[in-house]
């Protein structure tokens, strides 16, 4: 059996080429409101 090797020595690999998320925040999913405003955009 190989023997596995530790987490810290893993090869750090590059983030794949994505535009970083800024249009929705975490807290609007934690807190979702009622009566969402149709000015919000996403339903």
């Amino acid at each position: 059996m190989k023997r596995k090797k530790p987490l810290h020595a893993q090869v750090r690999k590059p983030m794949p080429r994505k535009p970083p998320k800024v249009e929705v925040p975490k807290t609007v999913y934690r807190r979702r409101p009622k009566h969402p405003k149709p000015s919000a955009g996403d339903a």
